[in-house]
C-alpha cells in the first residue's frame, strides 16, 4: 500500500474493489457485503515475487478455514493446515468474506486506508490488529533462518523457484529481474554473508531469445522476445555467488496445462561438480530427476567427460530443487530420488515447494535427503491430499548430516564397474 497522502483516496477505491464494494453516493445507498462482524488483520506478510514487496489481500471464504487461520495469526504464528485456503484474488464472489487479512505494511496510514474501504464495504464490527508475523523489509527478504540456525549448519538447500511461482506465463515474465538487481537474490547474499552460511536457491533469471520472424524470406531478421532462465544459484557463506556453480535447467516440464517450455529457454549444458561445505555438489533442477543420464554424467564420469574437472572430480551430492505437482509427486517423488541416489551412489538432497501458490498451482513438497544406499535420512512435510492448505503452511526447516565417508564405503562396498 503506497503511503503518500495524495494516493490514499486511490488506494481505497482499490480495497473496496478488491472487497466487492462500490463507493457509496447520495442515490445508490449501499449494500451490506459482510456478515455482523468481519475482523481485518494485518498479519505483516509482505510477499516477495521477484520485482519487490507486494501487499496481498487473502479473503477468508470459509467459517471452518477462519476458525483455523486467525487464532493462529492472532498469536503471531503461521496458520496451520486448514480445510479451504484463504483465497487471494479479486474478492468477487457469491457470498461475503468472514474475514479479510491483509499482508504488507503496518504504518498509520496503510491502517487508516484499510479501515476506510471496511467501513465503505458497510461491515458492522472491524475488528482491525496488527499481527507482526513473518514481516519482511520492502526492498529485500528477511534472513530465511535467525542467527541460531547459522551456528547449527553449513548449508541451506532452498527449492526451485524460491522467488516466485506465478498463475500464468505473462505474469511469470514480468516478475523476473535480472539476477544482479533481483532483490529476492541481493537480500538472501546479504542473509548469507551475515549468518556465515551458504545458500543453494532456485530463482527465474529474464533472458532476451532470438527467434526466426514470422516470414519466409529467409533474409529476414530475427525478432527478440523475452524468456526466462530457471537458474540454480550457490551463494558462498560470505554472500559471493559462486558463478561457476550457477546452472540452468536443462530438461523442462510440459505435462499436461503446465507448459514450461512455454516461458523457460532450457539450458545449454551440465555444469560441472564444485566444492562446498557437503562435499562435491553437481547441480540439477526439478523434472531433470527423470533422467539418469545427467546423474551418472555427473557422478561417474568417463576418463574423457567434458563434464567432470578431472582436479575437482566426481559429484558427491546432487541437488534437485524442486517444485513437483501433486498428481507427479505422489507417484514419483521419492521413487525417483531414492532411484538416482542407489544408480549414482550418492547423497541427494531435494528441496522442495510445498502448498498452494496461486488459484492454479500447488506444490507437493515433502523435501528429501537420500544416502548413497538409498535411505531416507530426511523427509519434511507435503500436500497430500487436493493441495488446498495455504503457501507455507506446512513448511520447515530440517537438519542432516552429509556423512562423505558413507558416501566412499557405499562405493568400496559395491563398486559399480560400468561396461555401457
Amino acid at each position: 500500500l503506497k503511503q503518500d497522502a495524495q494516493n490514499q483516496n486511490d488506494e481505497a477505491q482499490a480495497i473496496r474493489k478488491m472487497l466487492g464494494s462500490k463507493p457509496k453516493t447520495d442515490d445508490e445507498p449501499h449494500k451490506s457485503l459482510s456478515s455482523p462482524s468481519m475482523p481485518v488483520v494485518l498479519c505483516g506478510k509482505t510477499e516477495q515475487i521477484g520485482r519487490g514487496a507486494i501487499a496481498v489481500i487473502h479473503f477468508v471464504t470459509s467459517p471452518t478455514s477462519g476458525a483455523v487461520i486467525l487464532p493462529a495469526l492472532l498469536a503471531s504464528q503461521p496458520p496451520p493446515s486448514h480445510p479451504e485456503t484463504s483465497t487471494i484474488g479479486s474478492g468477487n464472489y457469491a457470498a461475503a468474506p468472514h474475514a479479510v487479512i491483509l499482508g504488507g505494511a503496518f504504518d498509520e496510514a496503510a491502517t487508516a486506508v484499510l479501515q476506510k474501504a471496511v467501513a465503505d464495504a458497510q461491515a458492522q464490527s472491524a475488528d482491525v490488529r496488527k499481527i507482526p508475523w513473518l514481516r519482511q523489509d520492502s526492498s529485500k527478504p528477511a534472513p530465511p533462518l535467525g542467527p541460531e540456525y547459522g551456528k547449527a549448519m553449513a548449508v541451506l538447500f532452498l527449492p526451485e523457484a524460491s522467488d516466485y511461482i506465478a498463475s500464468s506465463p505473462q505474469e511469470s515474465l514480468s516478475l523476473a529481474q535480472p539476477q544482479s538487481k533481483s532483490p529476492f537474490v541481493l537480500g538472501l547474499q546479504e542473509a548469507a554473508k551475515t549468518h556465515s552460511l551458504a545458500v543453494s536457491v532456485g530463482i527465474h533469471v529474464p533472458v532476451p531469445v532470438a527467434v526466426p520472424a514470422a516470414t519466409t524470406d529467409a533474409t529476414t531478421p530475427t525478432a527478440t522476445v523475452s524468456k526466462l532462465l530457471n537458474r540454480s544459484l550457490w551463494i558462498n557463506a560470505d554472500g559471493t555467488i559462486n558463478q561457476a556453480a550457477t546452472y540452468d535447467k536443462l530438461h523442462l516440464f510440459d505435462y499436461g496445462a503446465l507448459r514450461e517450455s512455454a516461458t523457460v529457454q532450457a539450458g545449454r549444458s551440465l555444469t560441472p561438480p564444485f566444492p562446498t561445505p557437503v562435499g562435491r555438489a553437481g547441480s540439477l533442477i526439478c523434472f531433470d530427476l527423470r533422467f539418469a543420464e545427467p546423474a551418472l554424467a555427473l557422478t561417474h564420469p568417463g576418463p574423457k567427460s567434458p563434464f567432470v574437472d578431472p582436479a575437482v572430480g566426481p559429484a558427491q551430492v546432487l541437488l534437485y530443487p524442486s517444485a513437483f505437482t501433486l498428481r507427479t509427486g505422489q507417484a514419483h517423488w521419492e521413487t525417483l530420488l531414492r532411484a538416482r541416489a542407489i544408480e549414482t551412489q550418492s547423497w541427494v538432497i531435494a528441496a522442495a515447494q510445498v502448498g498452494a501458490h496461486n488459484p492454479k498451482r500447488s506444490s507437493y513438497g515433502h523435501s528429501m535427503v537420500v544416502d548413497p544406499w538409498g535411505r531416507v535420512r530426511l523427509e519434511l512435510g507435503g500436500v497430500d491430499g487436493e493441495g488446498r492448505a495455504e503457501e507455507g503452511a506446512e513448511g520447515a526447516v530440517g537438519f542432516v548430516d552429509v556423512d562423505l565417508d558413507e558416501w566412499a564405503r557405499v562405493r568400496e562396498g559395491m563398486p559399480l564397474a560400468r561396461r555401457t
